[in-house]
């Protein structure tokens, strides 16, 4: 069955017109196939034979090279045997999409098998198009898991006679994105106001019961809820998941298309470049007192006298220590009164033992107890 896609990654308005049978050229004509996502849980096949899920997503590491060799093994094939692995770019969490795809990388590179990456959610549309229980037009929300209360997201119509007609078009409404699925269900309610008819949704994916309230809402809004699968194309399609998944791939290094594998997180990183350090006050004021300039303290590293020693070590993760001398240190250890910073009155210049009261000798000659 012919295929045409015209598709940029994740770009809307892209159209991919798709025949319900699987290329024969994903099962034989180019050799042994294995998939690999990550994106979810884990899910490893060979191209013609049932995939292995495991849906422990935080097992990828330790569960996926011996994932790998026993799919390998019950497909009676070598990693060498391998032509192209395929590999799942995302959206997905960063952990568990990166172990997928570096291994990915890994055998490829190994093997010398060709690599290719595809994204997850439109081979869950593809594989909602080609599922024999639904026909007629429609809107599909793919959907992946992307925790912390939050959804990887695209939306579909599919355009098709209520007979299943396999010149169905399967065109995207939206970008791939992540965002609430309160926000979700907003939208979707925005763009079936566009459509030139009311369509019934199916939601898809992953994700899909754990917020079934929000699509519980846009039900009593009035948009038909046809369908809620809570799974992914690639494990509960069974020998068929894996050979749309290969076959979509194949596709897009046929016509042109992205067969990336730079992972798609969507999620803006955690962790955050420092700012710089904060520069220290060349005058620095206490008690309204104008901090006065002495010879033992560099001009641009002055700050106030520090109360107690856990003060001190704050103020010190704003200074360049290192730049610092031995006499430096001390006299910054030492100083109590911001006003007075001169060696030559050493009665200002008492140590943190000396101000709690330890083996300190007062101006009056007493022992400061």
């Amino acid at each position: 069955m012919s295929e045409t896609r015209s598709m940029t990654a994740g770009g809307a308005d892209d159209t991919v017109t798709m025949g319900s049978n699987i290329d024969a050229a994903a099962r034989t004509g180019h050799g042994p196939c294995l998939v690999i996502d990550t994106s979810y849980g884990l899910t490893i096949g060979v191209v013609g034979h049932e995939p292995c899920h495991i849906a422990d997503s935080r097992a990828h590491v330790e569960k996926l090279g011996p994932t790998v060799r026993q799919v390998l093994e019950q497909a009676g094939l070598s990693a060498q045997d391998l032509s192209t692995i395929v590999v799942a770019s995302g959206p997905g969490p960063f952990t568990g999409l990166r172990a997928g795809i570096v291994a990915a990388r890994a055998l490829a590179f190994a093997t010398g098998a060709r690599l290719l990456g595809h994204d997850v959610l439109s081979v869950q549309a593809a594989w909602e198009r080609k599922r024999p229980h639904t026909a007629g037009p429609r809107l599909v929300l793919t959907v992946n898991d992307a925790r912390r209360k939050q959804l990887y997201w695209q939306l579909w119509r599919i355009d098709g006679t209520d007979d299943g007609d396999d010149d169905d078009a399967l065109s995207s409404l939206t970008p791939m994105d992540i965002s609430y699925p309160q926000t979700i269900a907003g939208s979707i309610m925005d763009i079936e106001q566009t459509q030139d008819r009311p369509l019934p949704l199916v939601i898809i994916g992953p994700g899909t019961a754990k917020y079934g309230s929000c699509w519980d809402w846009l039900a009593g809004q009035g948009i038909p809820v046809a369908a809620r699968v809570d799974d992914s194309a690639l494990c509960a399609d069974g020998a068929e998941g894996p050979a749309l998944f290969a076959d979509l791939a194949l596709h897009a290094l046929r016509t042109g298309g992205d067969i990336s594998t730079e992972p798609l997180y969507l999620r803006r990183p955690d962790a955050k470049v420092p700012p710089m350090l904060k520069p220290v006050a060349e005058n620095s004021v206490r008690s309204g007192q104008q901090a006065q300039g002495g010879a033992g303290v560099p001009a641009d590293r002055r700050a106030q006298a520090p109360q107690s020693a856990l003060e001190a070590t704050r103020e010190g993760r704003d200074l360049t220590w290192s730049s610092w001398s031995k006499e430096d240190l001390r006299r910054f250890a030492t100083k109590t009164d911001p006003s007075v910073d001169d060696d030559d009155q050493p009665d200002e210049l008492v140590t943190f033992g000396s101000r709690n009261n330890i083996g300190h000798t007062g101006a009056d000659g007493g022992d400061g107890r």
